[in-house]
């Protein structure tokens, strides 16, 4: 059988790497790719005490895809057990995910988890989804979060899941430095939207601008290279840092003028 694969150089690390050419952009090797996963860079942000919501990971430790037709594996019941005492310890509603995405567009049938019982069908999505998001191979959930979920201000609701859509950015940093930051959502994606609750949605007052650059320095320093750190505000005001990813795999607004950065 032919050898498809193409030899390259990771445009983050420059070590060599077989690319599949069937895939647009694949340009990282599997190792700066696991850097994504939760796994990675909420126990560093965790040992600092940096805001983050209380967050149990549990090892799945088992195929899961069985689940997609509705069987649960014998060997599921300890993972099924470790994610329903973690939810009894976060609280509901918890806030569900791989270890690499949670669906969040699918918001109510995904990572919004409101009762135990839905559990099963929750992580079935999360599980579907993990399975198309790259086309080879898909991308891996061998570790599940249990997280809580923050109270926000919901300016209103969106995406076929009626995720509440909150005030968040998204910084990129590099090594200790602010490349660039953004409002988390592009303001042309929300159509028949009030235009003034999307203006209110993307603006940041200068304590709010202050506090989240102080962040976003603070991660950088933790990490090295090119990262992009997600930060959401809270309905009591204060900031929590969400996700991160490496920011040569994050969504960077193709008008913004240092997206160059990426591949530097």
């Amino acid at each position: 059988m032919k050898d498809i694969f193409k030899t390259k150089n990771c445009i983050r690390c420059f070590n060599i790497f077989k690319s599949n050419p069937l895939i647009q952009e694949d340009d990282i090797c599997s190792t700066c790719e696991r850097m994504n996963s939760i796994t990675f860079w909420y126990p560093v942000l965790h040992r600092q005490q940096f805001p983050t919501p209380k967050t149990i990971i549990v090892n799945a430790d088992v195929e899961l895809g069985y689940l997609i037709d509705d069987k649960i594996p014998k060997k599921a019941v300890r993972f099924l057990k470790e994610m329903s005492i973690a939810i009894d310890e976060v609280g509901l509603p918890a806030f569900i995910r791989t270890e690499m995405l949670s669906n969040k567009h699918d918001w109510k049938h995904s990572c919004f988890l409101e009762k135990k019982e839905d559990l099963i069908g929750h992580l079935k999505n999360l599980i579907e989804m993990s399975s198309i998001a790259r086309i080879d191979v898909g991308v891996p959930h061998d570790f599940f979060a249990v997280r809580e979920m923050i109270p926000t201000e919901s300016y209103f609701t969106y995406f076929a899941g009626d995720m509440p859509i909150t005030k968040e950015v998204r910084v990129f940093v590099k090594n200790g430095k602010i490349v660039c930051k953004h409002p988390y959502w592009p303001a042309d994606i929300f159509k028949e939207i009030d235009k003034e609750k999307i203006k209110s949605l993307r603006e940041l007052s200068k304590d709010d601008e202050e506090e989240t650059n102080k962040m976003a320095e603070y991660v950088s320093r933790l990490f090295s290279g090119y990262w992009s750190v997600d930060l959401l505000k809270s309905k009591t005001g204060e900031w929590f840092c969400t996700d991160m990813a490496i920011g040569e795999r994050s969504w960077h607004d193709k008008t913004c003028s240092k997206i160059s950065n990426k591949s530097k």
